[in-house]
């Protein structure tokens, strides 16, 4: 797993970022090596996000997914808000907009969320390809990652037979689920503190022994046996200092960090892109904790 992504994904980070031919390629690669089954949420993930936020982001896709092999991606991230709007599914179809799918031509099957008429949250599995029914938008406008292919999906009577449903559960399990899970983005800032770290280090300016100490200390929360238990803190904690080193680290480098593609400039947009994903009400309230 390190050789791979230290020859092959670190070297090519500033492309997998913007262009997703060449996140394609690698993550072939990556899937015909039989890597995506070693996909270790706090070691595999924070070492690809120390190299590539972009395919770190595509690898927690896989992992959240929960389907080892064949990889496959998720779309019910829509289902988080128990009061918004969903793709409905009525007598055997299903309608309606997805408005979030990573990995749009680089998965070939996606866990798809959408309601039933009674309100219960489904998941099915569901080809992932553009059609008629199942119809992406053009890729997203991200800040970063914009590798990993992120669009929208209009669904137009997509027939989804129950016998393919994965799960069915009550109106608002998602959002229980994102509270319980809510460190499950915090390997992607472990691997882009550890970046930023490395780019501080290497500009020899600064108190680079005090980042050190303060991301020693959250990996080491993250590790306890209460983390779960403390994770809107955490996950907020984690986002606040994540941003904070990579602008640090932006700084260090001076005025050349303002160069799109400057290792520096790309963790300081994903460090804030992953600060933002999969939000809860307790992180968000946590995150303003951390002014004071």
């Amino acid at each position: 797993m390190k050789g791979f992504i230290v020859e092959r994904v670190a070297p090519q980070a500033a492309q997998l970022d913007h262009n997703p031919e060449v996140l394609g390629s690698v993550w072939e690669e990556f899937v015909r090596r039989g890597l995506h089954l070693q996909l270790d949420f706090f070691t595999a993930l924070p070492l690809l996000a120390e190299h590539s936020g972009a395919f770190a982001f595509l690898a927690l896709q896989q992992r959240v997914a929960g389907c080892p092999d064949p990889p496959a991606g998720v779309a019910f991230g829509h289902l988080r808000n128990p009061q918004g709007p969903a793709p409905l599914w009525s007598d055997g179809r299903v309608s309606g907009t997805v408005p979030w799918l990573t990995g749009a031509g680089l998965f070939a099957r996606v866990l798809l969320g959408f309601r039933l008429p009674d309100g219960s949250e489904v998941r099915a599995w569901v080809p992932a390809h553009d059609r008629p029914e199942f119809r992406h938008s053009a890729p997203l406008p991200l800040l970063a990652i914009r590798g990993a292919n992120t669009v929208s999906v209009a669904l137009c009577e997509l027939a989804v037979d129950e016998s393919l449903f994965v799960s069915v559960q009550p109106r608002g399990t998602q959002a229980q689920n994102d509270a319980s899970g809510v460190l499950y983005q915090t390997p992607l800032m472990l691997g882009n503190l550890r970046a930023s770290l490395r780019l501080i280090e290497q500009s020899q300016r600064g108190d680079l022994a005090k980042a050190q100490d303060l991301v020693a200390q959250l990996d080491a929360a993250l590790q306890a046996e209460n983390a779960r238990e403390n994770g809107p803190v955490l996950r907020a904690r984690a986002g606040d200092l994540s941003v904070r080193l990579a602008r640090l680290a932006c700084m260090a480098c001076g005025g050349g960090s303002l160069l799109t593609g400057h290792p520096a400039e790309r963790l300081y947009r994903e460090a804030l892109v992953f600060s933002l994903m999969a939000q809860t009400d307790a992180v968000v309230d946590n995150a303003f904790e951390e002014l004071s």
